[in-house]
């Protein structure tokens, strides 16, 4: 808490949504934290208490936070699933809890720069095609910009809309 002399803390992290700590928690001594074994684009939450004496501790604060998704960076792109014709019956999971601000940013989908974009590739067997991401976590609107070209030089040569492309190229 503000204004507290405390050295010792105790924490938690635990799945969002999870209930306050009723008993202890991970001893630190530390003002700062790694915490081991997340799963890439889940939510959590980080409660923190300091601990004043043996018998007297501050009450559990609350952080919720996201890990990083797999494929936060174009690096790191997952593979998406191309449906081979206009029948949308293949879907891609994915989730944008934790997502962060990638370059190029891309206005796609709405007013303002992208703050929560992830990376997909697929390569292109024909014109046009149908790519489904479903059950997408949190949910919200998707815009989506398509690029040609490796991570450090990408052009962009689709806003919305997956027409316009070569078969037999990396997206």
């Amino acid at each position: 808490p503000n204004g507290s002399q405390a050295t010792a803390w105790e924490v938690l992290v635990l799945p969002a949504g999870s209930p306050i700590p009723t008993g202890p928690g991970i001893p630190v001594t530390s003002t700062t934290y790694v915490a081991n074994g997340l799963t890439p684009g889940t939510p959590y939450v980080f409660y923190v208490r300091a601990i004043c004496s043996p018998t007297d501790a501050s009450l559990w604060s609350p952080l919720n936070f996201a890990s990083l998704p797999v494929n936060d960076e174009c690096a790191n792109a997952s593979f998406a699933i191309v449906n081979q014709n206009l029948n949308c019956v293949q879907s891609t999971p994915g989730t944008l809890a934790g997502a962060t601000a990638s370059l190029p940013a891309t206005t796609c989908g709405g007013a303002g720069a992208a703050n929560d974009d992830v990376w997909f590739t697929f390569t292109a067997t024909a014109a046009t095609h149908i790519i489904s991401f479903n059950n997408v976590t949190p949910a919200t609107a998707l815009g989506y910009a398509i690029y040609q070209g490796t991570c450090d030089g990408l052009t962009q040569i689709g806003c919305n809309s997956g027409a316009g492309l070569v078969g037999g190229t990396t997206y």
